[in-house]
């Protein structure tokens, strides 16, 4: 609590100006002042501050879908890019990207698409593009779906954002 810091030091030996402190509840308040020791002796305590720790995570969204062609004719081959961003604080895996030529409805973990790549590893604001080859189905209009982490291997700072769909039509 504030001004509730203990007399006993959790930090010593400390030579630069900043420090790591570990083992801190993420999401909880701490408390912190500070004091000099040297030879002649301990500085009087600093101001108090304060920090919260949290967990940084990863936070896949997708970005783009293009297709090409963007028409494709029935029964023929046609590539997909999906654009994948790590929107999220923290590097990580990306697990998979799932593909449905068709599918409006939103997906849960585990639903295998028709077609599906593996993102990899993605830094923290790092974009991606995957290029995957799919067929066309019979002629109208269709929804492309994208899922990335389609397997929900990875905690995420939100689930709820990695799907994005498009509307083309096939000819």
């Amino acid at each position: 609590t504030t001004n509730g810091e203990a007399t006993t030091p959790i930090k010593t030996g400390v030579t630069g100006t900043s420090v790591v402190i570990t083992g801190l509840t993420n999401g909880k308040k701490f408390f912190f002042k500070m004091a000099a020791i040297n030879a002649g002796g301990t500085s009087p305590l600093s101001n108090e501050v304060s920090a919260t720790p949290i967990l940084a995570q990863v936070d896949l969204i997708i970005t783009n879908i293009a297709l090409n062609p963007a028409s494709p004719t029935a029964n023929s081959l046609f590539t997909v890019t999906i654009t994948v961003k790590n929107q999220g604080a923290a590097r990580g895996m990306g697990g998979y990207l799932d593909l449905w030529d068709d599918q409006p409805t939103v997906r849960g973990c585990a639903a295998a698409g028709n077609a599906w790549a593996e993102i990899g590893i993605l830094e923290a604001g790092a974009s991606k593009n995957l290029t995957v080859p799919m067929t066309a189905g019979s002629a109208g209009s269709k929804t492309l779906r994208a899922f990335a982490d389609s397997w929900c291997v990875i905690t995420e700072s939100d689930d709820g954002n990695n799907q994005l769909t498009q509307v083309y039509t096939v000819q």
